[in-house]
């Protein structure tokens, strides 16, 4: 029999644990953000920042996430980059910021996904956090970007202007720091990724009912098991690595560099 004494050192136990591993993910970010200050300062630097949406349905708990349309061998969480303002240019610029895509596309123009030198990415990153009226709001970012996969990308249709209506709740903050190769050249990635969740409402249990009745393969209902493990069990469809954020305060998974004639053309673009 499991005495009281012994369920509160079990409690205690799992909390100090995640205690503890909250401040390793703290102290190990702010020691990779030292070192964009203090080592090869002028390599470049790539920054994105997205806010993505975890829809859940209660009748089996299970997530809607969306085929990728850069990557159509998978599916991933529905969301995408926030996007700067006029008011923004002056300080980005400062900031030596280069849009990732250099081409005139409403889809991709004043995306925060781009290029910079390490010894500004931190910048950027404060930039972000400390002047939210220079970007757009996580409601504004998340209602463009579910208008714009749900409706026009994936042909869905929803009443009563019901994406339009949803309020949003924050779930986390997920800033990462890593260092990869593009053509042969080091790389440091800087991803400030946030989730959240839909309030309840008749308005988000209307898109639930939409997307649950979806034709074709545009939606994918996953558990957080086929979350974790990359891969749907039901369909063997790709799980991308981002809609770990949706279980988990980090993510595990091998994430995408961009494509390398994107990145080339890049670095002459400036906003």
């Amino acid at each position: 029999m499991v005495t009281g004494s012994e369920v509160a050192a079990s409690i205690g136990s799992k909390l100090a644990g995640g205690l503890l591993r909250k401040l390793f993910t703290l102290v190990s970010g702010n020691i990779r953000s030292v070192r964009l200050q203090l080592f090869n300062r002028n390599q470049r630097a790539r920054v994105v920042a997205a806010a993505f949406v975890r829809i859940r349905r209660d009748s089996d708990g299970r997530y809607a996430i969306i085929r990728n349309r850069h990557r159509p061998e998978q599916y991933s969480a529905i969301g995408g980059c926030y996007k700067y303002h006029a008011n923004a240019v002056s300080a980005l610029e400062k900031l030596q910021f280069t849009d990732e895509y250099n081409i005139n596309d409403d889809d991709t123009a004043r995306d925060i996904r781009g290029y910079t030198k390490r010894k500004f990415a931190n910048g950027i990153v404060k930039w972000f956090s400390q002047h939210p009226t220079q970007r757009e709001s996580h409601a504004a970012c998340l209602i463009r970007e579910l208008n714009e996969e749900l409706v026009e990308e994936a042909g869905l249709s929803f009443a009563n202007d019901a994406l339009d209506r949803l309020t949003f709740q924050q779930v986390r903050t997920y800033i990462s720091y890593e260092n990869s190769e593009l053509d042969e050249m080091p790389l440091t990635q800087i991803k400030i990724f946030e989730v959240y969740d839909v309030e309840p409402s008749a308005h988000l249990q209307s898109v639930i009912d939409t997307l649950s009745h979806a034709d074709g393969e545009s939606i994918l209902w996953v558990s957080k098991r086929d979350i974790m493990a990359g891969r749907c069990s039901r369909s063997n469809k790709v799980v991308g690595a981002v809609c770990e954020l949706f279980v988990a305060d980090r993510i595990k998974g091998q994430t995408f560099a961009p494509p390398l004639h994107v990145a080339r053309r890049a670095t002459a673009s400036r906003p």
